[in-house]
């Protein structure tokens, strides 16, 4: 559970997802106890931290802070940066690189930072939103069977619901980061294989 991306949420965000699952109808679905291991059973003694404050979005009119905020919630840091004991390692913030491996498939993140080479610092506004409007009518059965070739993590399809606006909002933020020169090969075994 991503408590401390969640813990961003403003408080009309978490009315409204209180709203929508209050919508859903009930399901009846008996769970054995949980049981945590460890360490993630002395992890869960610290998360998710009280919030005592109320919590409002800043002005959607403020791109690049209404872009970082939406980016929090998002975890994009967290899924786009190489992690040593949980946090980002610094000065690799948002510069790709976290390795997921799921069964046989591998991929690693991105670079975000608006490097010219190995970054998004070539990419215009118009092709960011593309890349997340091309998953929108994506669906279970008409999705290409994954392969290492196509293998991601990325919540492609969630994301590429998001208004235009908040999209754009996200990639005012990141083009306000320091550029990281950090090529990332998306999908390692591809790259072993071929040598």
């Amino acid at each position: 559970m991503p408590f401390a991306q969640f813990a961003k949420l403003s408080d009309e965000d978490v009315y409204s997802l209180v709203a929508y699952m209050n919508t859903l109808p009930a399901v009846k679905n008996a769970l054995p106890r949980t049981e945590l291991q460890f360490p993630v059973s002395i992890l869960a003694r610290f998360e998710p931290a009280p919030v005592f404050a109320p919590a409002r979005p800043p002005n959607p009119n403020d791109r690049v802070r209404y872009g970082e905020f939406l980016a929090g919630v998002a975890g994009c840091m967290e899924c786009h940066s190489e992690l040593k004991n949980g946090k980002p390692l610094p000065g690799r913030e948002f510069a790709g690189g976290h390795e997921f491996a799921i069964g046989p498939f591998v991929a690693r993140s991105a670079n975000l930072t608006p490097d010219d080479d190995s970054g998004i610092g070539k990419w215009s506004e118009e092709r960011f939103v593309r890349k997340f409007r091309d998953y929108g009518s994506l669906a279970y059965e008409s999705a290409p069977r994954t392969v290492q070739e196509n293998f991601t993590v990325m919540p492609w399809f969630g994301f590429s619901q998001m208004k235009e606006d908040d999209l754009r909002a996200i990639y005012a933020y990141l083009r306000t980061l320091k550029p990281v020169y950090n090529p990332v090969v998306l999908h390692p075994q591809l790259a072993t294989r071929s040598n």
